[in-house]
């Protein structure tokens, strides 16, 4: 199985918006493996959270015992880590309490077999064992990028039960890869961030002239693959001031296949001057794109190419969350066409992300700002958990607008809405986005 390192938005997955849904557990369990009448699985934990930008990296491995519900003590693990099939590490560990922990330091780079030196002792049995003098450290490049990390880990051991000899389990788990991008977008350089929680970015670009993103990863379309995947999530990262890009709704393909509108997240509140567009992508997508392409392929690609398209029509409500994950915020606005000196009608619902129910008596802070200054804001309260707000753009306040909701029921979390104000005609076809 492959899981995400880091620490991700909640997610919806239903049809509708559905219930909020989490990534980025940083631990993975190898399938359990039935010897000498036990159950046995190993586990895999990378710490901290946010594991691939953090100086204090460590690795936990244990096993696990269905029979007993208890780790397996006195236990020898040998690790062998791979990455894009090169061998990082082959290495035997000891944990009398059956917990092992490494920490791994990548700036520390020797010169040896696998440019890997432990510095530990070896106890009588001549494994590497950790003591309060002589702490484990793997030192050399192992986590200096992301992608997919293959643990295969043998087991022995002998505890109160009885004897465990060379069984053999794989864990995989995935390491944040982050990339950085400068594209030519209209008459100006964008910078572009991508990450992937999933496996390496092998391609990414821009097309001015279409107003595209595509991102390129490797994939294995087997269904061995895919029933072992828990999803594929990626993030384009770009300025809320790229006018060109942004755009109240996206839809995107997969290898040429149009993904779900459950696919696509909008996150325009983690990072307050950039947008961020997520492709999150569970084992039923996957499937659903190999299925499609079975029908006009004779043999499937051995990557994943997405493709991100800004919406050319407005497709309301708008939905955000706020980071905490507890609320849903659905906005839409009439008319759709926001033009100055026209009163616009801001419509919008608070929902509890548990059930998507509107949360009732709410109160909470609508906030209007254009480049970086209020220009509206008032303390209001929902009975319903539904309100609206009145409001007229001026002739001078055009362009990148922001409507931010605040301090919902009191709990002190926000999320906001980037979108366009159309200016004066002879500037709309320069700046602004055709959907305005």
């Amino acid at each position: 199985m492959k899981l995400v390192l880091g620490v991700l938005l909640a997610f919806v997955v239903t049809i509708s918006f559905g219930a909020a849904f989490g990534h980025g557990a940083g631990i993975e369990a190898s399938p359990l493996i039935f010897t000498n009448d036990r159950e046995v699985k190993v586990t895999v934990e990378l710490l901290p959270s946010d594991f691939y930008k953090s100086d204090q990296k460590m690795i936990k491995i244990d096993a696990y015992d269905h029979t007993n519900r208890e780790t397996i003590t006195n236990a020898s693990f040998k690790v062998e880590i791979f990455n894009d099939g090169k061998l990082l590490l082959d290495e035997w560990f000891y944990a009398e309490d059956g917990v092992l922990i490494l920490e791994v330091d990548p700036d520390i780079i020797v010169t040896n077999r696998n440019n890997i030196e432990i510095f530990g002792e070896k106890n009588n049995f001549g494994l590497w064992e950790k003591t309060e003098e002589a702490p484990l450290i793997v030192t050399g490049p192992i986590f200096d990028e992301g992608g997919i990390f293959t643990f295969n880990i043998t087991l022995d051991a002998q505890d109160e039960i009885g004897n465990i000899s060379d069984v053999e389990f794989e864990v995989q788990v995935s390491v944040t890869d982050v990339s950085y991008f400068q594209e030519d977008v209209g008459s100006k350089e964008t910078e572009f961030r991508v990450k992937s929680y999933y496996d390496k970015i092998s391609n990414f670009e821009y097309d001015s002239k279409e107003n595209i993103a595509k991102i390129s990863l490797p994939f294995d379309f087997s269904e061995s693959n895919i029933s072992h995947t828990n999803v594929i999530h990626t993030e384009i990262m770009f300025s809320k001031n790229t006018l060109e890009f942004l755009s109240p709704n996206y839809f995107g393909t997969g290898n040429g296949i149009e993904l779900f509108k459950s696919s696509i997240f909008i996150d325009d509140y983690s990072e307050e001057e950039n947008r961020i567009v997520h492709f999150v992508l569970l084992p039923d997508h996957l499937r659903h794109i190999k299925n499609q392409m079975k029908k006009t392929v004779d043999e499937l690609p051995n990557s994943i190419d997405l493709v991100l398209t800004k919406g050319k029509e407005i497709e309301f409500p708008l939905r955000t969350l706020t980071l905490s994950e507890e609320y849903q915020v659905d906005l839409s606005w009439d008319p759709k066409v926001i033009i100055p000196g026209e009163k616009v009608k801001f419509i919008y619902t608070f929902r509890d992300t548990t059930d998507l129910g509107p949360i009732r008596d709410s109160d909470y802070t609508m906030t209007i700002l254009q480049n970086g200054q209020t220009i509206f804001s008032e303390d209001r309260f929902a009975k319903i958990g539904a309100d609206f707000t009145d409001f007229t753009f001026t002739e001078e306040q055009t362009g990148l607008t922001i409507a931010r909701f605040s301090n919902i029921s009191g709990s002190g979390q926000q999320t906001e809405f980037a979108f366009v104000v159309g200016g004066q005609t002879e500037t709309k076809s320069s700046s602004v986005p055709e959907w305005v």
